[in-house]
């Protein structure tokens, strides 16, 4: 879609038109991605990897909590109701504040954070998709370019198969291309360059570890070649100047985190992820399928750079050669700042010069896992195949005579480079192209037990769990997005100081000190019961508890073929 400022009215109306038009054919393409999902959007989640069962139920609880805290006086935001008796919360992990568009309208609305969940999703991977075909269809002036752009990501494992879908408010990436094209367009127009600020601040609400820096790395460095050049040093202060304030709109939103950090000063080590970390290793990094820099398009940019320098050494007129230069840019850094501290080239190890200051292995503590930031180079090469496509296309309309033959051609040529993005993305577990689509059942509260825990109420704790038992962990934040009620149970980043030490005295349930030592520490009224995850000694002690009607301070209130839900007798003797 070209700018439609200046077109006359009926211009205007077919441009619009042909946009809303791609918006429904994306809507589509996402769909058929990920189906059956779309059919079943009201009772499953993607479960596309082992992390789906943690991760999913963790950012559908987190967009619920914010969503109700936007409308509910009496649900404090920092406050949340897991990791009871601990307080603020919700800054141990990410927050999902850049989804709430998708998610909070339809959570809201229907109460159904399943549904919400896979509205944010779909409609996030939809748009970003639909986001990048707009702004390589702008800066190319092709329609076919902004779709081999688009399918550049929409075939891309990462974003469809390996960790978006895991964390579904990870897919509110659609301001992103439109940062890319704002960064390059806009130069020499305070007013207009000063309209980056809202789109980045918002765009990196996305996620503050992994989207963050994949934004503010190329831009900061875009700022600093143009400032070391005499022709383009306003330029690059203009970009400096949307940085500085777009850090000054964040700061509310991090200060609270920093403050955390500094208030536990062993928080590295209060996670699950504590030891993860994955060491980059070059070449094979590049051509990895599970990584969002995955250099699946280089052939298309290679023949594009040919045709290109080709064209440009006859004279001819091509596409805006900036194109070009933006690509590189947000893919080489991308590249770059996707690798771990130290990388294996070759199978000899590299550190990498940013890690030398002690700021920076801190900074890589938090990250982890390093290659997510290659989200940056994701776009930066969706914008180089685009660019490689409609180089190719205006080599085409002066080589046909007979006139009809251009728009054939161009056609073929997009369709081939979307099927060999889409054969490329076909490794077994490398992406979405799958059939069909793995999904799981959305975590659900059994009707008897609900009505009980919401008859009762008060601070509950599902069992069995363990702190590295995410998934049931996790489960249980899904099922408070239901009843309502605090858990003792919870999952995110990092935990609170003293949370493994309470969930082991969780695990001695049901011996009767254990049961006191709960409800003096954290007002403990409800403990809820999986049999069918229990082992088979805790199974034969809840069952004979549950035959007896309870005891040991614990009443038998509610059951299933599967689960039993006893209340706590006051202070739990």
């Amino acid at each position: 879609m070209c700018d439609i400022r200046g077109m006359p009215g009926s211009s205007r109306a077919r441009a619009v038109v042909t946009a809303l038009v791609l918006l429904v054919g994306y809507a589509g393409a996402v769909a058929w991605l990920t189906w059956p999902l779309a059919s079943v959007a009201t009772t499953f989640l993607a479960g596309t990897k082992g992390a789906c069962r943690c991760d999913v139920p963790y950012s559908a609880w987190m967009m619920a909590w914010v969503s109700r805290a936007l409308v509910d006086p009496g649900v404090h935001l920092a406050d949340t109701n897991i990791y009871v008796p601990a307080r603020g919360t919700f800054f141990y992990g990410p927050g999902a504040l850049g989804a709430l568009p998708y998610f909070a309208p339809v959570f809201l609305a229907t109460g159904n954070a399943t549904l919400a969940t896979n509205v944010t999703w779909l409609a996030g991977l939809t748009l970003t998709a639909w986001s990048m075909h707009l702004v390589v269809q702008r800066w190319t002036g092709s329609l076919l370019a902004g779709v081999v752009a688009a399918s550049v990501l929409l075939t891309n494992g990462w974003l469809t198969w390996v960790f978006v879908p895991t964390t579904p408010h990870m897919a509110a990436l659609q301001l992103f291309p439109w940062i890319l094209y704002g960064a390059a367009a806009w130069r020499g127009r305070l007013s207009r360059t000063l309209r980056l600020v809202p789109l980045v601040a918002l765009q990196c609400l996305t996620d503050l570890v992994y989207v963050m820096p994949a934004i503010v790395a190329p831009l900061g460095t875009l700022a600093l070649v143009r400032l070391c050049r005499r022709t383009t040093r306003a330029d690059g202060w203009r970009l400096a100047s949307v940085l500085g304030l777009a850090a000054l709109v964040l700061a509310p939103v991090y200060w609270p985190y920093l403050r955390l950090r500094a208030e536990n000063p062993n928080l590295a080590g209060q996670s699950v992820w504590a030891f993860a970390y994955l060491e980059a290793e070059l070449p094979s990094q590049l051509w990895a399928p599970a990584v969002p820099a995955a250099v699946r398009p280089v052939l298309a940019v290679l023949l594009g750079a040919g045709a290109l320098a080709l064209a440009r050494r006859r004279g001819r007129p091509g596409p805006d050669i900036a194109v070009w230069g933006h690509g590189l840019l947000w893919t080489l850094v991308g590249i770059y700042i996707a690798l771990s501290p130290t990388v294996r080239v070759n199978g000899a190890e590299v550190t990498l010069p940013q890690t030398w200051a002690s700021v920076g292995a801190a900074v890589y503590k938090i990250i982890r896992i390093t290659h997510r930031l290659g989200v940056a180079a994701l776009m930066g090469l969706g914008l180089l195949a685009g660019a490689a496509f409609a180089e190719l296309a205006a080599r085409i309309a002066p080589m046909d005579r007979a006139g009809w033959r251009a728009p054939a051609i161009r056609a073929a040529l997009a369709a081939t480079f979307v099927i060999a993005l889409y054969r490329g993305s076909l490794e077994p577990g490398a992406s979405a192209m799958g059939r069909p689509y793995l999904l799981m059942p959305a975590p659900a509260v059994p009707p008897a037990l609900l009505a009980a825990v919401e008859r009762i109420g008060g601070p509950l704790v599902e069992l069995p769990t363990a702190v590295d038992d995410m998934a049931q962990q996790a489960t249980a934040m899904y099922h408070s997005i239901v009843h309502r009620q605090p858990i003792l149970n919870g999952y995110a980043s990092y935990y609170p100081a003293g949370f493994p030490e309470r969930m082991a005295t969780v695990m001695r349930l049901p011996d009767a000190d254990a049961l006191a030592t709960l409800v003096r520490e954290t007002g403990l009224r409800l403990v809820w019961v999986n049999l069918a995850r229990c082992q088979l000694g805790a199974r034969r002690t809840w069952s004979a508890l549950a035959a007896d009607g309870g005891g040991s301070g614990l009443t038998l209130v509610a059951r299933t073929d599967t689960d039993l839900l006893f209340a706590v007798a006051s202070g739990g003797r």
